[in-house]
This record gives structure tokens, sequence and C-alpha cells, in this order.
């Protein structure tokens, strides 16, 4: 009989773990700073890439899996910096002293990053920049003609659009999101008029026809951080999770999205969770401790054999 409920139980977990694949990428200080971690997305095989005495920010994969690009202020103020996927060979591409620079984000090629600088991070006139994956050629892309906010710029699949965040001029607790043509180097707001509207941590799906984002709208002004999908035209506006939910990555076939649940605002204590794409089933997947910006990875195959394996660990310990 334990042999079957076994089999049993072993045949539906490795199923369900099976999907979602890949790897997960966040930062966290469970070691006492912020670094960066990277797990199943079942929240097993949880590894620590970098060590360091300072902090280590906004973690994102490479298209290729191969590369980890992040910024870090272990020099002294904010810098981007890449390392191989194992955490080796971690290379500083910015060197402006006078500039904090950050928040990166690889084109869908691979062959450029875009990232924001700027001389404050606290909601500041940063500009948006590119540079080439090897840090070569920077220069500005365009600039809103308002204060970008300091999150991670997300590239349209077809690599024509960036989708920003911008806090426009004027009183009033407003942050808005700004798709960029990059051809033409027009914005187009993707938030509705109002005030109070804070729209912010837009991320294209993998297909391109949707956008999850973080949203608050309380009168009060007060931040409680819903997630909501949109239409990539800023139509449809459908919530997904109640409070609390911040910095959203999808996973690479579009059918699932992690996220922070944030006991704090704007820093502080979170946790990483994922839930389906359209809201259901919401996991967690880390401690509560400083746990932010996930970033998924499409799984090879030794990937989903880890994700396994992993699967038998858990069941053997319930046998336990």
């Amino acid at each position: 009989m334990h042999a079957i409920i076994l089999f049993t139980i072993l045949s539906l977990t490795t199923a369900s773990f099976a999907q979602p694949q890949g790897k997960i990428v966040f930062q966290s200080d469970r070691d006492g700073d912020r670094d960066i971690y990277v797990m199943n997305p079942d929240g097993s095989d949880l590894i620590q890439l970098t060590h360091n005495e300072t902090n280590d920010y906004f973690p994102v994969w490479s298209p290729d899996g191969s590369q980890i690009a992040f910024y870090s202020i272990r020099d002294g103020n904010r810098q981007i910096y890449v390392m191989n996927a194992d955490g080796s060979n971690q290379v500083r591409l910015t060197t402006r002293s006078d500039i904090q620079d950050g928040v990166p984000s690889w084109s869908p090629d691979g062959s450029q990053i875009a990232f924001l600088s700027g001389p404050n991070v606290e909601w500041a006139r940063s500009e948006l920049y590119l540079m080439n994956a090897d840090g070569s050629n920077q220069r500005p892309l365009a600039q809103a003609g308002q204060r970008l906010a300091w999150e991670r710029p997300s590239w349209s699949p077809d690599g024509t659009k960036i989708l920003v965040t911008s806090e426009p001029e004027g009183p009033g607790n407003q942050r808005k999101i700004y798709e960029l043509e990059i051809a033409s180097g027009q914005f187009t707001s993707l938030s509705p008029e109002g005030n109070p509207v804070l729209d912010i941590a837009p991320v294209y799906s993998p297909d391109g026809t949707r956008i999850v984002f973080s949203t608050a709208r309380d009168a009060s002004g007060v931040i409680y951080g819903d997630l909501y999908l949109m239409n990539a035209d800023g139509t449809g506006r459908t919530r997904l999770q109640n409070a609390r939910g911040f910095a959203p990555a999808w996973s690479p076939d579009g059918n699932y999205i992690t996220y922070n649940w944030q006991l704090d605002y704007p820093f502080g204590r979170a946790a990483i969770w994922v839930m389906a794409s359209d809201g259901s089933n919401p996991q967690v997947l880390t401690e509560v401790s400083e746990n932010w910006t996930p970033h998924w990875l499409p799984a090879s195959s030794s990937q989903r054999t880890a994700i396994e394996a992993s699967s038998w660990g858990w069941v053997k310990r319930i046998f336990r």
C-alpha cells in the first residue's frame, strides 16, 4: 500500500513541478546583505551566486541563459555588472563615478542592454540608456521629458518597444506606464488619466499581447500593490492579485507569473511567490526576508532533471 501511495504522490509531484520549468533568479538579504540567488520555480535547489559585503540588485537573465546582469554598489556607487549563470566571472560594464547606473534589461536578441542612468535613484529624472552587451557604445536612448522611475525597463518580444514608468511633473502621487517606440522615440501613455494613479513595474508577456504590472489607486495615497493584467495597448485592465504584489515577471511560456509579496513598502520584508497567469493558485517559494525582483529563465533538459530530482527529495521528506 505504501508503495502505491508513494508512486502516486511522486507521479503527481513530478507532474506539478515539471511545469512551470526553468530557473528564477532574485535578490535577497538572507545572509545579512543583498546578494543574488537562483532557485527552481518550486523554491527548491536554492544557490547563492554573489557573496559581497555590500548590496547586489535587480538580477536579470540573458536571453540564452548563459549570463546574469545586475547592478551593485560594491565599488561605491550603483554600477552594472554581468556574470556567468553560475556566478563566476563578474565583470563591471558601466564606469562613471559621478552617475548611478542600474536596473539592466537585455534586448530579446541578447546584443544590447537597456538601463537607467541618473544622479539619484529616488524617483529622480533618470534617463534611459542602451549599451552593447559587452558594455561598449553606451548612449542615451531617449528622454521622456519626465522623471523615469528606478525600475527595470521591459523590452517587447520583437525588440521594437520598451516599457518604462514615469512620474509626471506636478503635484500628486502619480506614476504612469509609458511605451517607448525605439525607432521614432515616441512615448505613449498606457495608464488612465486621473489622480491618484500609481502604475509601476510593467512587463510584456512572452508573446507581446499582454502586460502585467502593479498598481495602487487608493484615494488616500496608500500604496497597496495589486497586480493587474492589461492588453498591450492599455485596454482591458483586469486585477489578478489583491494587495502587496510587486515586481512581477512572466514564465517563458506565459502561463505563470512570479512576484514579490511584500509586508513593507517601498523596501523591506518580502517573499517570492508564483501564481498562474490568470491569478489563480498562488504559491509561496521563499521565506519572508527581503526577497525581491524575481526574473525567470527557460528550462533546459538538465534544469528539468534538477526540478524532478527536487520533487523526489520532497516526497522522501514526507515519509520520514
